[in-house]
C-alpha cells in the first residue's frame, strides 16, 4: 500500500459517513484503490435493486428473526440436513445492515414458514467470521449482506438458485418475497 494509500482510504469512510449513505454502504477490502461507493437504485422492483451493503456506522437494533423458524447453527444444521436429507437455506446478516433487519420479518409469513419446516433452516452474523463459512463458499461468496444459500444435504452450494439480482446473485430483500418462496421451492423439490 503506497504512503497516500491510508490518507485515501480515511477519506473515502469520511465521505461516506459525513455523506450519509449508510444503505449506500461502503465496502473497502485490501488491495482496492479506496471505498466503493455504490448509488441507490429505486427499490419499486420486486428484486431490489438497492445494494445490500451497509455500514456498521448505522448500527441500531439488532437482527430479530421471527419465532416459529427452527434456525440453527451451521454444525447442528448440516448434521441435521445430512441425517434427513433436506437441503440447507442459509441466512448470512449483520446486524448494523437495515437490509437484513428488513428481510427478517419475511420469515413470520406463513408460505415462508410453511416452506421452512422442509428445509434445515441455518442462521449466520457475518461479522463473527467463522472460518467455516469462508471455506465453504469461497467460489461464491460476495463481501456483502444479506445473503442466502441453498445447500445440498451433503454440504455443496447450489449455485443453481440465485436471487435473480444481476449483481448480488444471493441476495434477497423484503420486496422480493415471491423470489425467496420460489427458491425454497427449487431447493425443496431437489
Amino acid at each position: 500500500m503506497s504512503s497516500s494509500a491510508p490518507v485515501a482510504l480515511a477519506l473515502g469512510w469520511l465521505i461516506c459517513l459525513s455523506s450519509g449513505l449508510s444503505i449506500v454502504g461502503c465496502r473497502v477490502t485490501q488491495g482496492e484503490p479506496g471505498p466503493e461507493v455504490r448509488a441507490p437504485v429505486a427499490a419499486s422492483a420486486a428484486v431490489s435493486k438497492s445494494p445490500p451493503v451497509a455500514t456498521p456506522q448505522n448500527a441500531g437494533p439488532h437482527v430479530e428473526l421471527p419465532a416459529g423458524v427452527d434456525w440453527q447453527t451451521w454444525t447442528d444444521g448440516l448434521s441435521s440436513a445430512r441425517s434427513q436429507g433436506r437441503p440447507i437455506m442459509l441466512l448470512v446478516y449483520a446486524h448494523w445492515c437495515q437490509q437484513c433487519k428488513a428481510l427478517a420479518p419475511v420469515f413470520a409469513d406463513p408460505a415462508v414458514k410453511a416452506l421452512s419446516v422442509q428445509l434445515v433452516m441455518v442462521e449466520q452474523n457475518a461479522d463473527d467470521r467463522p472460518s467455516w463459512l469462508e471455506e465453504t463458499f469461497s467460489g461464491v461468496t460476495r463481501d456483502y449482506v444479506p445473503r442466502i444459500f441453498f445447500v445440498r444435504p451433503d454440504g455443496t452450494v447450489r449455485e443453481d438458485i440465485k436471487s435473480g439480482h444481476p449483481k448480488y446473485p444471493y441476495f434477497y430483500s423484503a420486496a422480493g418475497v415471491e423470489e425467496l418462496k420460489a427458491a425454497m421451492r427449487k431447493a425443496i423439490s431437489g
